[in-house]
């Protein structure tokens, strides 16, 4: 696998892919409607992931704590931590590395090499190998949602969050849907003031840790917290 492990994870096309998303106005037809409205509460910063008129989550980040209906964070000098989706984890994010635990229970060890134009990390999420592909105009993720594990003597193999994302004309990313057409659309939509908050590699990490999700039971909304997306 081809990378650069010399280069520092610069993450401005993944910066510039997600801070698009913020800003559109509008979206196409068909597409789902923005989770709330992208006005900042007390000054903090929103970041939204959907599919459909109801479901999906969002974040409102304003350091040193990051709050949404499935999570709660703590965010200090590059370390985050706390609950995601049910699971514990503490990830720290460094610009060569971003390692510790994910929220599935398994070890996060992630490089990230890249230029101002492209942006990839790649290694551990959950126990378990993934990836992430960013340019201004797509951002490929596919993440697993815990590790594998030995169950009554078998296999049980990890579960993984895969995404493609492109810019529309509207600036708005989503990630269209496959097969059926009764399935919907998967938006992004990142806060500007996120590139206030948080710095580039704290902003990857917590974006690999909602994309990701965790195996968990007995939450309600199953797209933001465990279901085969």
């Amino acid at each position: 696998m081809p990378r650069n492990p010399r280069k520092r994870l610069p993450v401005p096309a993944l910066l510039a892919l997600v801070m698009a998303a913020g800003c559109a106005a509008e979206m196409r037809a068909k597409r789902p409607q923005p989770l709330t409205p992208m006005s900042e509460v007390q000054g903090g910063a929103e970041i939204a992931i959907r599919r459909g008129p109801d479901m999906g989550l969002s974040l409102k980040v304003k350091p040193p704590y990051a709050v949404g209906p499935f999570s709660s964070m703590t965010i200090k000098k590059g370390r985050i931590s706390g609950i995601h989706c049910g699971g514990g984890f503490a990830i720290t994010a460094s610009p060569e590395r971003i390692s510790g635990h994910g929220p599935g229970g398994g070890t996060v060890e992630k490089e990230g090499w890249g230029d101002d134009t492209e942006v990839n990390a790649e290694g551990l999420w959950n126990g378990a190998y993934g990836r992430l592909e960013a340019n201004p105009y797509k951002l490929r993720v596919s993440l697993a949602m815990g590790p594998t594990r030995i169950v009554n003597g078998r296999a049980r193999h990890a579960r993984y969050r895969s995404y493609v994302f492109h810019r529309g004309a509207d600036g708005l990313f989503t990630s269209a849907p496959s097969g059926s057409t009764n399935l919907q659309y998967v938006s992004l939509a990142i806060s500007d003031r996120a590139r206030a908050y948080l710095t580039r590699e704290e902003l990857l990490a917590i974006l690999m840790t909602l994309f990701a999700g965790a195996e968990q039971s007995g939450i309600p909304d199953p797209f933001a917290c465990g279901a085969r997306g």
